[in-house]
């Protein structure tokens, strides 16, 4: 029995023992019997709206007697260009009544790293509870010495090595804390090459071929050690899923408790993709907004 059969013979039976679904507008459409009278959900909760079509989630909010929308336009970095309006904006748009418009006021995380967007993109709406030492800023910035972006290939491959060499100074860091990790790079190339070079130190076993990978120097022998401590740990970190590596284009939604960034475009560079486009303000944002603790 295939699933999309199992769903319309067996769906009452599943909403009593699992009344909550998670799903995308995708699977509802394709899993979910549609030959309902009466909607089988109390509430539809439709998060990332201001990335949603109205017209993918209509057969979500059908199924629904009440209707959630969640979403922020200041995150919106393609929804207005593809010919129709999101789901969020359509919804701010609704006559008066329709929907009852709540703004989320308090932020979870470390207050430095939601202060620069709180000021320009919230006005300041956001609470954050200062940290206990006012001199504590969970934001750091590194110069790539030798760093320059390669236009024809869309990398810039001195950075890539910097930012995995980074990743396993803080892997080495972690401890047993249950932290996670993301790298987000400005463009799908970049990415596949932050990738690459994670997945080569996995497994490689040759010490002088990981120097040479990571663009350590012999006479570095202090930050070697510290490198191969870290591929020991890391390795056990990406077998547990707690380290992902995503470009701009696909970072919406997520998070990590330690988020570091490839800014890729430099020297060399003509362009800063997504930033120099119409959006480029709401890509920052996007940047600025996916790290929780560092």
């Amino acid at each position: 029995m295939n699933l999309r059969r199992f769903f319309r013979e067996y769906f009452s039976q599943i909403l009593e023992v699992k009344p909550v679904l998670m799903m995308t507008p995708f699977t509802v459409s394709a899993l979910l019997p549609n030959d309902f009278v009466d909607p089988p959900f109390n509430l539809v909760i439709i998060d990332n709206a201001h990335q949603m079509r109205v017209e993918a989630a209509l057969p979500s909010i059908a199924r629904g007697d009440q209707l959630i929308v969640v979403g922020d336009l200041n995150l919106s970095l393609h929804a207005e260009d593809e010919g129709s309006e999101s789901l969020l904006q359509a919804s701010l748009k609704a006559p008066e009544g329709i929907f009852k418009e709540v703004w989320l006021k308090w932020y979870y995380g470390h207050e430095t790293l939601i202060r620069f967007s709180n000021k320009q993109f919230y006005n300041g709406g956001l609470f954050a509870l200062p940290p206990p030492n006012l001199s504590d800023s969970r934001i750091e910035f590194i110069y790539v010495d030798g760093g320059r972006y390669v236009e024809e290939d869309g990398v810039n491959p001195q950075e890539a090595k910097a930012v995995v060499r980074k990743l396993l100074e803080e892997v080495n860091k972690l401890g047993g804390n249950d932290l996670t990790i993301g790298i987000v790079a400005l463009n799908d190339s970049q990415r596949d090459l932050i990738e690459e070079l994670i997945e080569r130190i996995y497994y490689e076993s040759d010490a002088n071929a990981i120097k040479g990978l990571l663009g350590v120097l012999d006479e570095d022998q202090g930050v070697f050690e510290d490198v191969m401590a870290g591929i020991c740990k890391l390795r056990g970190l990406l077998d547990a899923g707690r380290v992902w590596v995503r470009s701009l284009e696909s970072v919406q939604g997520k998070e990590a408790d330690i988020v570091i960034l490839s800014m890729t475009y430099g020297k060399g560079a003509r362009q800063f993709g997504l930033i120099s486009g119409k959006w480029g303000d709401r890509a920052v944002n996007l940047l600025a907004t996916r790290a929780v603790s560092y």
